[in-house]
């Protein structure tokens, strides 16, 4: 036997209904991360990371190419640093979706919303290693790329932050679109 519903318990019962679940807001994207490319999302970057693993054999456990180059090939670095920092791009995370918009000013450059992707791959390119960096895909329910984000540092990490939120995300839709039925 149920206890009787009283008018109060139906005001409680609309109040919880209306209530947003955590993380989702309902017209507002709030930023989770946003990340810089590296160097090796240049081509001069790249071409950086190549010519400092061109010599693998190894002297007291560094490889000479690092010994020989790096040290030359650190002032055009930091000029490349210095310049993806100004005219780059940077990548946002969001409770909705990834964007890619420059560094300086708000410019949206590219957006794909975190219900739309299926997959997250990192893609190495000659000259990343060096760097410890990958290009991040974006990839839908076919495979096809979406998005590229260039030249990300710790591509696991951002790959890994990308999927756990999607999967909240799809998650809260799913709930917030069950309590709107019950309406």
């Amino acid at each position: 036997m149920h206890p009787p519903v009283s008018v109060f318990d139906e005001v409680i019962v609309a109040v919880l209904a209306q209530t947003p679940i955590a993380g989702v807001s309902s017209g507002q994207d709030r930023i989770i991360e946003v990340t810089y490319p590296s160097v090796a999302a240049t081509f001069l970057g790249q071409l950086i990371g190549r010519i400092c693993c061109s010599i693998p054999t190894r002297i007291g456990g560094i490889p000479l190419s690092y010994l020989l180059f790096a040290l030359p090939l650190a002032p055009l670095a930091v000029l490349l640093y210095l310049g993806q920092k100004v005219l780059g791009d940077r990548y946002l995370l969001t409770n909705r979706g990834v964007e890619i918009r420059k560094s300086i000013g708000a410019a949206l450059e590219k957006r794909v919303d975190l219900a739309s992707i299926a997959d997250v791959t990192c893609k190495v390119r000659p000259g990343h290693d060096f760097h410890r960096a990958a290009d991040v895909e974006l990839r839908d329910s076919r495979g096809i790329v979406l998005a590229t984000l260039e030249g990300v540092s710790r591509p696991d990490r951002l790959r890994s932050a990308i999927l756990e939120v999607r999967d909240a995300r799809v998650s809260n839709d799913a709930a917030l679109a069950q309590i709107q039925a019950r309406q």
